[in-house]
């Protein structure tokens, strides 16, 4: 694992879990290992209603391509269109797009005189809620190049780099109780869910 796949994937988890505790929920922990990262969250939250845990979720489920894509040099919407088609984000925007259509669905329904396209929906919702994430982590910028520097000193600690061979099993953890102060720094924004990067839905 290269230096800068190291960063990136640190960036990628630290980014899900700013933007979970902005969402409401709570971090169990960050596990690594070599087919790739989980920052891991209760996935309840308690009260909300479904609606609104989906969107919630979906904001989570961006956080961390947003997080790896925040200084790109070509802008953040290019690179993330490009990263979801990579391992490490890909699935969590296939997860994206089932919850996008779910609640695309559930808006429809409360339309019922509206005719609904369903990829033209999910494109606009997919849009406010990568501007949705970008605003969170742009607001708490620090803390979350704290929490990758966190992570990435795990990593590299662990993580086989150039001149070990590839083939080694390792696995990083990184109990809660370790960055529990750090995600208390996490601020709260505003979100007006609009926003305008170039982001599609692909079957």
């Amino acid at each position: 694992m290269s230096p800068e796949e190291q960063e990136r994937i640190s960036r990628h988890e630290a980014g899900h879990a700013v933007v979970a505790i902005h969402e409401g929920f709570q971090i169990v922990g960050i596990r690594m290992t070599a087919e790739g990262g989980s920052a891991e969250s209760d996935a309840r939250l308690p009260g909300a209603p479904i609606m609104e845990y989906a969107t919630r979720r979906l904001r989570v489920l961006l956080g961390g391509v947003v997080a790896q894509c925040l200084d790109a040099p070509e802008g953040c919407g290019p690179c993330v269109c490009a990263a979801v088609k990579t391992h490490e984000a890909k699935s969590d925007w296939e997860k994206a797009q089932e919850v996008l259509r779910f609640v695309v669905h559930g808006r429809s329904l409360d339309h019922t005189n509206r005719i609904f396209d369903l990829d033209e929906e999910c494109g606009q919702l997919s849009q406010q809620h990568f501007a949705d994430a970008d605003a969170i982590l742009n607001a708490n910028r620090s803390t979350l190049e704290e929490l990758t520097s966190i992570i990435l000193k795990e990593l590299r600690r662990l993580a086989p780099g150039p001149r070990r061979e590839a083939s080694v099993e390792w696995e990083a953890n990184i109990p809660a109780s370790a960055i529990r102060s750090i995600l208390g720094k996490v601020k709260k924004v505003p979100l007006n869910s609009s926003g305008d990067l170039p982001i599609e839905v692909v079957d």
